[in-house]
C-alpha cells in the first residue's frame, strides 16, 4: 500500500471516526470495497435524513450565534467568514469555534493575502459547511446513523479532495491503483 493510500485511509478514519486495521486497509482496492467496509462498521440511518452540508451549516451557525452573539438571520451560506468571526483575536476565536464544533480536521482561517491564494480554505459559511461535511462528517452527525448515500458521498468527495481525481470519470468499482493511478 502506497503512501497516498495510507494518508487517504487516515483521512477516512478521521472523517468517519473509525479505526481501520492495517490488514483491513490492505484489502481495500476500490471505493466500493471501502464503502462496504464502512457500511459494516457504521450504524445505519433511515433514508431521508438531512444532508450533511445542511447539518454542518446549521451547527456552525448555532455555534457562531452562541459564541459571537451574531444575529442568526444575518448568517447565510454566502456570509463571509471574515464578517462572522470578530477581527480582534481572530485566530483564537477561530480555534475556539473549531473546539465548539468538536471537529478534528479544522481548516485554517482564510486570512487575506498570499496564504488564502496558495492554501485555499473556506471563505464563506457555506464553504466551511462543505469542508465539515467532507472532512468531519462524523462530528456533524453527532452519533447519528449513516445512510448508504451519505457514505458513498463522503467517500467520493474524499477521493476527489485527497487524490485530485475526478470521480465522474470513475465508478465505485474502479481500482485505486490500476484505474485511478493512485499509489
Amino acid at each position: 500500500m502506497g503512501l497516498d493510500i495510507v494518508e487517504f485511509i487516515m483521512a477516512v478514519e478521521v472523517a468517519f471516526d473509525v479505526e481501520i486495521a492495517d490488514h483491513d486497509a490492505a484489502q481495500i482496492r476500490t471505493p466500493r470495497d471501502l464503502v462496504t467496509h464502512l457500511r459494516g462498521r457504521l450504524p445505519p440511518a433511515p433514508d431521508g435524513a438531512p444532508c450533511l452540508t445542511q447539518r454542518a451549516f446549521y451547527q456552525t451557525r448555532r455555534a457562531i450565534v452562541r459564541r459571537f452573539r451574531r444575529p442568526r438571520a444575518a448568517l447565510r451560506p454566502a456570509t463571509a467568514l471574515a464578517g462572522a468571526i470578530p477581527a480582534a483575536g481572530r485566530s483564537e476565536h477561530w480555534r475556539a469555534l473549531g473546539n465548539d464544533l468538536a471537529v478534528e480536521a479544522w481548516p485554517r482561517f482564510p486570512e487575506p493575502g498570499w496564504r488564502t491564494d496558495v492554501l485555499g480554505g473556506p471563505r464563506t459559511l457555506g464553504d466551511l459547511a462543505r469542508h465539515l461535511a467532507i472532512r468531519n462528517p462524523a462530528a456533524v452527525k453527532s452519533g447519528a446513523g449513516w445512510t448508504d448515500a451519505e457514505i458513498v458521498g463522503v467517500v467520493t468527495a474524499l477521493i476527489e479532495a485527497e487524490f485530485g481525481v475526478d470521480m465522474s470519470r470513475f465508478t465505485l468499482d474502479s481500482s485505486f491503483v490500476e484505474d485511478m493511478g493512485v499509489d
